[in-house]
């Protein structure tokens, strides 16, 4: 305790801080409901609940329930392990459990080839205590930070008929809570997993009566308690806070503080300072670095930006991604399925090719016209082609077929002179190999996996802006090896995903090495539900799930 706050106690004469933000058990407000929800949460527990929730936001008093649960649970009827911060894959969640639990940590000494089963040492925990005539409790705090796999497990240990009856689980958490569990509902038919609990922010007159309850539990001698903060004090710290337990409490500790500094012994409205956009900006207040961030709101928004503008001007535009592919189809185009009607001309030397190679179509012009010659048949049964007057021409059928220049043709066609070629054989031809010489198709150069890993990597620090305003993402996959990095890289250069690079954003943690993939960013969950119903199948495969951004990030820096 530093020497302000030892003068601040010792000015108010008070034995202990009155508004400190630690849970202390021994200091519990019982009015706004909370009595109620406490009472019925035992109850559930000993009635044999195997899934019970509490919600509420920030700074409600979540964890100080928790810890009252476990003080009010009898110790011959159950035992509880509480997990505070519970983070990561459910085989983690299960050590720790076991390890609460003082099972499976001689088994993972390391020496064994073969990691601990902890699925099976968490069953043979279970049988151990029934045996004792006791349940275990599981209680869950923060539990809108696991991840939805893991959620969903836990649901299924629950709902398994196969499994001990004398687990029950408490999961407590923010609003996200109910968001998580509503897409899990359709893995639990025989356990209602809305049933549960929310604390409400205080009132008006909810938030007197807290302010002048902790100021007697902190040794406030006499009736002092009632007049030591000013009617005006308490509206001014409602309408800043509206209700929020953890705000409450700091606004009326600097009232306290201010007061002592200036001689005074009471706390009037002068003396507590509103936060400017507080109400908007309730969650980013309690968010860690909150502080920094307002400091610093516009280097950030510039730095954002310059990221921005320097990935505008470097990446190329539409047409330029166009541009290969268009000129590729040009190659490509085909002339329709028809027989090519090519004139002789007696003074040009023939050329023979051989039948096999050469296909029997006709110029669009007399297909056009629909003109055709009279032919005759030989002695042999072959067809041969009429010849022209002046004895030009040859015997087709046998030494192929003459090629002359475009010009010549041109000038033949004007004379309406027209040889029909034997229809043995239909073939589809490309244009260029009659009228240009044949080109060479372009193929694409691959693509450059450590260059779009970086670029998506980049765009991440854009998207994360969006955790301030309450931005809403969808979750694909976590990856968490050595080789994570190699194997995304792979994933990127994928036809599939490169179709959809645009919408990923990745964040990476260094150690262990993970690294998240998550889609799109919206500005509310019923957007973003509607972006992962809609994404493409083998997307929808891998069960991705919709969480905020602010949720996005912390999992990363936990």
């Amino acid at each position: 305790m530093t020497i302000a706050s030892t003068l601040y106690l010792d000015h108010f004469q008070l034995e202990r801080p009155p508004f400190s933000q630690e849970p202390d058990t021994h200091i519990f407000f019982p009015a706004a409901g909370r009595r109620e929800v406490l009472e019925n949460l035992l109850a559930d527990i000993e009635n044999g609940q195997p899934l019970v929730k509490l919600t509420g936001s920030e700074g409600t008093g979540k964890t100080l329930m928790c810890r009252l649960v476990e003080q009010n649970l009898k110790p011959e009827y159950c035992r509880f392990v509480s997990l505070e911060h519970p983070i990561g894959s459910y085989e983690n969640l299960l050590r720790t459990v076991c390890s609460e639990l003082g099972a499976g940590d001689a088994e993972d000494d390391g020496e064994d080839e073969y990691p601990p089963n902890y699925a099976v040492i968490f069953r043979e925990q279970l049988v151990r205590i029934e045996a004792e005539g006791r349940n275990l409790v599981l209680i869950v705090d923060e539990a809108e930070n696991l991840f939805l796999a893991t959620q969903e497990r836990l649901i299924r240990l629950i709902c398994s008929t196969g499994e001990s009856r004398n687990l029950q689980i408490l999961l407590v958490g923010r609003r996200e809570l109910d968001a998580n569990l509503d897409q899990l509902a359709v893995y639990c038919s025989n356990v209602d997993i809305n049933a549960g609990y929310t604390l409400e922010p205080f009132t008006l007159e909810e938030t007197r009566q807290y302010i002048q309850f902790r100021l007697q539990r902190a040794g406030v001698p006499g009736d002092k308690y009632l007049d030591l903060f000013h009617d005006d004090a308490m509206d001014l710290i409602y309408q800043a806070a509206m209700g929020n337990v953890s705000l409450t409490n700091s606004l009326a500790e600097q009232g306290l503080k201010k007061a002592c500094q200036q001689g005074m012994f009471e706390v009037d409205d002068q003396l507590i300072q509103q936060p400017q956009g507080l109400e908007e900006n309730m969650s980013l207040a309690l968010f860690q670095g909150y502080d920094f961030l307002r400091e610093n709101k516009w280097w950030l928004l510039a730095g954002a930006l310059l990221v921005w503008v320097i990935l505008m001007l470097l990446w190329p535009s539409e047409s330029e991604q166009q541009a290969e592919t268009v000129g590729e189809e040009r190659l490509e185009i085909s002339m329709p399925e028809q027989e090519i009607v090519i004139p002789p001309v007696s003074d040009v030397p023939e050329v023979d090719v051989p039948e096999a190679d050469v296909p029997d179509v006709v110029t669009p012009k007399t297909a056009a016209s629909n003109v055709a010659a009279p032919e005759t048949t030989g002695p042999d049964g072959e067809e041969s082609v009429s010849k022209k007057p002046d004895g030009g021409g040859a015997d087709e059928s046998k030494s192929g077929i003459a090629i002359r220049p475009i010009e010549q043709q041109e000038k033949l066609h004007e004379n309406n002179e027209i040889i029909i070629e034997p229809a043995r054989r239909k073939k589809t031809v490309q244009a260029e190999s009659v009228l240009q010489p044949k080109k060479q198709k372009i193929e694409k150069a691959p693509r450059d996996a450590d260059a779009l890993f970086n670029e998506r990597l980049r765009a991440s620090s854009g998207w994360l802006a969006w955790a301030y305003r309450g931005g809403y993402t969808v979750q694909l996959m976590v990856l968490a090896s050595e080789d994570a990095e190699e194997n995304l890289k792979k994933i990127l250069v994928d036809d599939r995903y490169y179709a959809i690079k645009d919408q990923l954003y990745i964040l990476r943690k260094i150690s262990p090495q993970t690294i998240f993939v998550f889609y799109g960013n919206y500005s509310s969950m019923a957007e973003a539900r509607q972006a992962r119903n809609g994404l493409p199948p083998f997307l929808r495969d891998i069960q991705p799930y919709v969480l905020s951004i602010q949720d996005a990030l912390k999992k990363v820096q936990e």
